[in-house]
């Protein structure tokens, strides 16, 4: 995926954005940069969950977190493997941050890889 690059860059340019899987063990060394995006997300929720539910359960392994980055992070999302009796299912629980249209296709792909 390329995104136009920010307006401090040559008019000309452009930056690749990769969607990158973000281990558990990992959580806590990006939480800092991801938690004001993915606050973003649960701000005109029915507050079922917030960002720091969102957190304890990245921690104990029941959601996923993906993150979008070019030279930082750009955008976050949140998954959550859901058992059926029939089927086992992916579920976006949120994704926030820039330019969305340019990077929310890629993420679906990536996560169903």
């Amino acid at each position: 995926m390329v995104l136009p690059a920010d307006d401090s860059a040559d008019a000309g340019t452009v930056q690749k954005a990769i969607v990158i899987p973000v281990l558990y063990t990992s959580v806590p060394k990006v939480w800092d940069e991801v938690q004001p995006i993915l606050a973003r997300a649960f701000k005109n929720q029915f507050r079922e969950m917030d960002e720091w539910d969102v957190l304890d359960n990245l921690l104990l392994r029941k959601m996923q977190l993906w993150v979008v980055k070019t030279d930082h992070i750009i955008a976050a999302a949140v998954t959550e493997i859901v058992c059926y009796p029939k089927i086992k299912t992916c579920r976006v629980v949120a994704a926030a941050g820039d330019e969305m249209k340019l990077w929310f296709d890629d993420l679906i792909l990536t996560i169903v890889e």
